[in-house]
Order: structure tokens, then C-alpha cells, then sequence
């Protein structure tokens, strides 16, 4: 098999996936095998055939239920924050940050949430304070998509420009 761009880049997406929600809770390995069986690589060379937001949210669903039910066939117990956060990490490295600014399917893929992320926001946006109390790593399918609806409803969208409140120089590590 020819190694190519593609696989490299998927390769890197899923090392830069796994490394941002690890934090003692799974192994890269358990990580790359449910991002395989998400087909997210796929996605990856067709997301220019999604039309609109709902065929995103749509699939962000799926994807989100086929993480949480393979992670538990590994013996992983996985919310739907770190689901979220593993496919966002992924289509970030895969495809935004490949992208040009004017593609505005870029616009329907979901930004990465972390804490920095949601700190930043209840600071910055007086009414999305009580984000600022949410752990991402703890939300449950309702509890994310109450948040990304009233994220879109105070700021217009919930893409890859929502990470102007993402400042990791911020956070006291």
C-alpha cells in the first residue's frame, strides 16, 4: 500500500484526537480503533457533499452513538463531551486546518469543546456565564446539544470561529 497525504494526515488527526481528551482515561490504540470503525476517514474525503447544517448535525449524532458503542465493546466508558471532542479534534486536523476561509462547508463542522473553551465564553458572552460551570468531559447527548443550541443562539454559529475564546496561554496549568 502507497502511503499518501490522506493517510498521513488521518494518521496525525488521530494522534492529535487522541491526545486531546486522554488525560488518564484511554489508550491512543482503544482511540484510533473507534475512529476507524466511525469511518470518519471517509467523511473526511467527501464532506463537500453535505448540504446543510442538519446533514452535519445529523451526522455528528451517528457518529457520536457508533464512538460511545464501540468504546464500550472495549471496555470504555465514554461521554458524549469526549465522543464530541474526538470527532471535532479529528475534522479540525483533517480538514479546517486544510481549508480555505471561504469554504463555508467548513462552517458546519462542530469546534473542539474544552474547558478553556467554555471558561472563555461564560466570561466573554454575559449569557453563556453558566457554561462557564459545564465539564465537558461529563455531558451527555442532551446536555451538549442544549449547549450548542444557546451557544448558537447568543453567537449566530458554533464552528471553528467559536475558538477565538479558546486561549490554552490562559489556563494555569
Amino acid at each position: 500500500m502507497e502511503y499518501t497525504l490522506s493517510e498521513h494526515t488521518h494518521r496525525f488527526a488521530i494522534w492529535t484526537a487522541a491526545r486531546a481528551v486522554q488525560r488518564s482515561w484511554t489508550t491512543t490504540k482503544k482511540i484510533s480503533n473507534v475512529i476507524q470503525s466511525s469511518h470518519l476517514h471517509e467523511f473526511v474525503n467527501n464532506y463537500a457533499n453535505i448540504s446543510d447544517q442538519k446533514d452535519f448535525d445529523d451526522l455528528q449524532k451517528n457518529w457520536c452513538k457508533k464512538m460511545i458503542e464501540e468504546f464500550r465493546i472495549l471496555n470504555e466508558v465514554a461521554t458524549y463531551g469526549r465522543v464530541a471532542k474526538i470527532i471535532a479534534i479529528y475534522l479540525k486536523t483533517s480538514i479546517i486546518l486544510a481549508a480555505e476561509e471561504k469554504d463555508s462547508k467548513i462552517n458546519f463542522i462542530h469546534p473542539p469543546i474544552d474547558r478553556i473553551l467554555l471558561r472563555n465564553l461564560s466570561t466573554n458572552v454575559a449569557e453563556l456565564k453558566p457554561l462557564g460551570k459545564l465539564n465537558w468531559t461529563q455531558l451527555e447527548k442532551d446536555d451538549y446539544w442544549v449547549m450548542v443550541n444557546t451557544i448558537r443562539n447568543y453567537i449566530g454559529f458554533f464552528d471553528w470561529r467559536l475558538e477565538k475564546y479558546w486561549k490554552p496561554e490562559l489556563e494555569n496549568n
